[in-house]
């Protein structure tokens, strides 16, 4: 049974290396029956059929000798280009599209027969720089690539070039100096020099681009400013919500959001494009900044256009809020020795408004000095406004005023007080405690200077509880010393004559005797 078993364990092992060994051996076996060309080309089988067809042969009779006859190649659907593709070297046009390469070796440089290089729909990022080796290249085909930008060297290939397709491809801009240079091709008069060839649909370009360097057909689904009416331009478009800004919010230090803008093909914006808010003079902004609270409109565009390219800008409503309060404005009149002479005034108002104060007439005083912020705007910080004002030497008039004391129903519950002082001199009046009640409001005129009319001071009081009175009873000294005070009053009463309206009998007695010794003294004469 052991004996059974230990066969069948050492059958197994000798099975699971065997299972290990034998792809090895094919793979050796397969890599050993390669030919040279497989090798060459890094078994890259689109270029290995390509070359098979231009040279009318089987790849096991191909020789490198063969490879230095091709001029012409074209491999579809590829994965990478062959570093050994500097065997062809004679080749004059290489084609390779439709397919994922997505970086080109440096051996093509070494290709410097070639004269036309299409790498139209793979996955290029990047433009090729290692064209820039080929001294004899005149068309270079980019197009349905995600090549973000064209280097501004490209016109170091201006002897060479006279076509350029980069259609389809991620571009947002070209190198103005494309546009300016005399390149490998036919003068054309309306440009007055001979002009590059560049098919540049079906990609974002917002750069300026010269009209005549426009045709029918090749620069469609841009946003160029200058277009052949056929071949319609996208447009920008904002899709967001009315941008709400703080007061006195400056755009000019804003970044739009990208998230808010589209085109009005659907198309997605590319990644690359950047934008800035422009004030165009025609809403509530003034250079950029929000002064004006209320509805309007800014406008977004590339930063990359001209302003006066309408596909490649927006126009984006806006809403800036309701400026916030300024700090207060204090206005003093004060003597020339730095002394209130009347009382302040506060001014109040939204912030970057207007504000103006005005000198108060103050009698026995002359305005002597007014501030140079006697009028102004409010800003965030409280400001102060001194008017200076001097005493006049020929005012000793004199003045009264009146403090009065009164309850909330305007009755009065204190004596009142009388100041008496020189008009344009300064008084401070204070209320006073009073039992039973307690201080509600204070006037605006406690301090201030006398007038030429009497003022009045008024105090208002309001009660804080009912008060009992209490009668004490006299003391037996208190009545003894007001029986004593009564019968001192009368003892000088009567040593003295009675005043006129006195209750006395002696002047009526007095007043008739005179009368009947006048009639007397008549009836006598009159007798005689």
């Amino acid at each position: 049974m052991c004996h059974n078993l230990r066969k069948i364990i050492l059958l197994l092992i000798c099975l699971m290396i065997l299972a290990t060994l034998i792809p090895f051996l094919f793979s050796k076996a397969n890599a050993d029956s390669l030919s040279w060309l497989e090798e060459e080309l890094d078994n890259n089988e689109p270029f290995i059929v390509a070359t098979e067809q231009r040279l009318n042969k089987n790849r096991e009779d191909i020789t490198l000798a063969d490879l230095e006859t091709v001029t012409m190649l074209s491999p579809e659907g590829a994965s990478f280009i062959p570093e050994n593709i500097s065997d062809f070297t004679n080749l004059k046009n290489l084609t390779v599209i439709l397919g994922t390469v997505s970086e080109v070796p440096d051996s093509v440089g070494q290709l410097k027969k070639l004269e036309v290089l299409n790498l139209s729909s793979n996955n290029l990022h990047e433009f090729p720089k290692v064209v820039f080796q080929l001294p004899a290249i005149n068309s270079l085909q980019l197009e349905n690539n995600s090549i973000q930008e064209i280097p501004d060297n490209i016109t170091q290939l201006s002897s060479s070039l006279t076509s350029l397709n980069i259609r389809d491809n991620k571009l947002i801009s070209l190198p103005s100096e494309i546009f300016k240079i005399n390149w490998a091709s036919n003068y054309w008069p309306p440009l007055d020099l001979k002009p590059l060839a560049v098919i540049m649909s079906g990609n974002q370009i917002t750069t300026d681009i010269p009209a005549g360097y426009l045709d029918d057909f090749n620069n469609g689904g841009n946003m160029l400013e200058h277009y052949d009416y056929r071949q319609g331009q996208d447009q920008l478009v904002y899709n967001g919500e009315p941008i709400t800004v703080p007061y006195k919010t400056d755009f000019n230090q804003l970044t739009p959001d990208k998230s808010q803008l589209g085109l009005a093909s659907g198309k997605a914006l590319f990644d690359t494009h950047e934008f800035m808010y422009v004030d165009d003079g025609s809403s509530i902004l003034s250079g950029g900044v929000a002064k004006t609270p209320g509805e309007g409109f800014i406008i977004i565009k590339s930063t990359l256009s001209t302003n006066s390219n309408t596909f490649a800008k927006v126009r984006v409503p806006i809403i800036v809020e309701q400026p916030p309060i300024g700090g207060n404005i204090t206005v003093n009149y004060k003597g020339s020795n730095g002394e209130n002479i009347a009382p302040a005034d506060t001014l109040t108002g939204l912030l970057d408004a207007k504000y103006t104060s005005k000198p108060k007439k103050i009698s026995g005083y002359t305005l002597t000095k007014t501030p140079a912020n006697a009028n102004g705007l409010y800003t965030l910080e409280a400001q102060t406004v001194n008017y200076v004002y001097t005493k006049n030497r020929n005012s000793k008039r004199s003045a009264i005023l009146e403090v009065q004391y009164v309850d909330s129903n305007n009755k009065v519950i204190s004596t009142p007080s009388t100041l008496t002082g020189t008009v344009g001199n300064a008084y401070n009046v204070k209320p006073k405690s009073i039992p039973g009640y307690q201080l509600e409001a204070t006037p605006t005129n406690t301090n201030g200077t006398f007038g030429e009319t009497p003022e009045k001071v008024i105090f208002v009081y309001k009660k804080t509880s009912n008060l009992e009175t209490t009668v004490t009873p006299p003391t037996q000294n208190e009545l003894k010393n007001k029986a004593e005070n009564i019968t001192e009053n009368r003892a000088i009463t009567a040593g003295k004559l009675p005043n006129t309206g006195d209750n006395n009998p002696v002047k009526p007695i007095a007043t008739g005797l005179l009368i009947f010794t006048s009639a007397l003294i008549v009836w006598r004469k009159t007798s005689k």
